[in-house]
């Protein structure tokens, strides 16, 4: 989100795992709301609907719990509760230091991996991170 304190313009781009981003104008004065640009992906085979996200936690060691994104295609592993068939390639990212926050984000090349490897993308929030506050 982007604007200056003593104007009533403001600039919010909305992303995630499977979406490059929308933008959007907000005017805080009649509370309107503009589109700018949307962001589109230029394979026309990709479809967003064939690619689930989703947020779960694990628990750790000492019994805390921790946050968790998954991101596949639904032909891959249609829900979390399955079990698969065989191994599925995984990355799994992780950092959790410093106060820096690892918030869903587009990345071309993970979404690449999980279309054509048929793979799952995992981003774990290790505490650190400042998802939750210091």
């Amino acid at each position: 989100m982007t604007g200056k304190w003593n104007e009533s313009i403001l600039e919010v781009k909305i992303n995630d795992f499977i979406s490059p981003g929308t933008a959007y104008e907000v005017n805080t004065n009649d509370y309107s709301v503009k589109l700018i640009r949307k962001s589109e992906i230029p394979d026309k085979t990709f479809k967003s609907e064939d690619f689930v996200q989703e947020q779960v936690f694990y628990t750790s060691k000492d019994g805390t719990k921790v946050p968790m994104f998954i991101v596949r295609k639904k032909s891959t592993l249609p829900s979390l509760d399955t079990k698969p068939s065989k191994p599925i390639p995984t990355l799994l990212y992780g950092y959790g230091g410093f106060g820096v926050s690892q918030q869903p984000d587009f990345g071309a090349s993970n979404l690449i991996m999980t279309k054509n490897l048929n793979a799952i993308y995992v981003v774990a929030n290790i505490r650190g991170g400042g998802e939750y506050g210091e």
